[in-house]
């Protein structure tokens, strides 16, 4: 069940993002389809709480960084746990931690990705 209780390793976090950044193709061979790939990261609702725009449980977000719009497609869990994958620059970030319900703790990963990642790899 993802929406609680799925135990990945950071490691296979990076994996399933890798895998969604490839089309769905691991080591040349088509794992999941590539039109589900599409599917699942298009917009098909907007939270009317944060005006956030959402695929098949991935959040769509477009990350300013410096005037520089990059867009993204994130899977986020509580406590921390995210995967964002970055097409265009074809990067994917992987970030684990322990802020179970804990506001606004559970969102750093957001200025490291914010502040000093995307900068230094746009």
């Amino acid at each position: 069940m993802t929406g609680g209780g799925l135990s990945l390793r950071p490691r296979d976090m990076a994996k399933f993002g890798q895998l969604y950044l490839s089309d769905g193709k691991w080591l040349g061979h088509q794992i999941i389809s590539r039109e589900w790939i599409k599917q699942s990261i298009q917009k098909h609702a907007t939270s009317d709480l944060y005006g956030e725009d959402f695929g098949y449980l991935y959040r769509m977000i477009d990350r300013d960084v410096d005037g520089t719009f990059i867009q993204s497609y994130e899977a986020w869990g509580n406590g921390g746990q995210f995967i964002m994958v970055f097409p265009s620059l074809e990067l994917v970030a992987v970030f684990t931690g322990e802020n179970y319900g804990k506001f606004p703790e559970m969102g750093r990963p957001f200025e490291l990705i914010d502040r000093y990642i995307l900068p230094a790899v746009k």
